[in-house]
């Protein structure tokens, strides 16, 4: 409602910080001083159709991509701060790092800009910010999603059974040569092997 806005208005703000689902349009995004600012999970354009962060787990990718966004006219935005973490197999793990990761987004740039600082939005053609988009997925049907389940137990038994029959262990390899005498050969090192944890 344009009174909310004109309220709003008149309590001089710096940022808005929107925390829902709900797009917003018009007005409201001029009642703070610094504009609105949400949070973007796996893409760069706040689809809220698109699942944030379950594309990456079902697809195996390695990157999960997070932003903090300055939202314009039309349902666009531009990208204030990105991040990115490596995606986990699972997806509820994936997201919690995700989301711990953007906690601290709106605490850095209200620093940033307390001290002297601009608020300068990353360039769109960046490479970082074009693995932010992704394609115009929508919530995963029920063969996506369960051949991710069948590949994400299938993983979960191999690795049991890969640590069952073998024991993964690391080794020091050392050497006394003269100075300047260069690596060598590696089958003339001596090793070196910890006790097990």
């Amino acid at each position: 409602p344009e009174n909310l806005v004109q309220q709003l208005g008149g309590y001089n703000l710096d940022v808005c910080l929107k925390l829902g689902f709900r797009k917003l349009d018009g007005n409201i995004l001029q009642a703070a001083k610094y504009g609105v600012w949400a949070y973007g999970f796996n893409n760069a354009n706040t689809n809220d159709a698109v699942p944030a962060g379950v594309w990456e787990v079902i697809e195996n990718q390695p990157v999960t991509g997070c932003a903090l966004l300055r939202l314009k006219q039309g349902g666009s935005s531009e990208v204030l701060y990105s991040s990115f973490g490596a995606t986990n197999i699972s997806i509820k793990r994936s997201l919690n790092l995700s989301y711990w990761k953007a906690a601290s987004f709106v605490k850095r740039k209200l620093q940033e800009l307390s001290l002297g600082g601009t608020l300068i939005p990353q360039a769109a053609e960046t490479p970082d910010i074009k693995a932010l988009s992704s394609p115009n997925h929508k919530h995963p049907g029920n063969i996506a999603f369960g051949a991710y389940l069948l590949k994400h137990y299938r993983n979960k038994l191999l690795t049991k059974l890969g640590n069952y029959f073998s024991f993964q262990q690391w080794r020091l390899l050392y050497t006394f040569k003269e100075k300047g005498a260069g690596a060598g050969d590696l089958r003339s090192y001596k090793s070196i092997i910890p006790p097990k944890d």
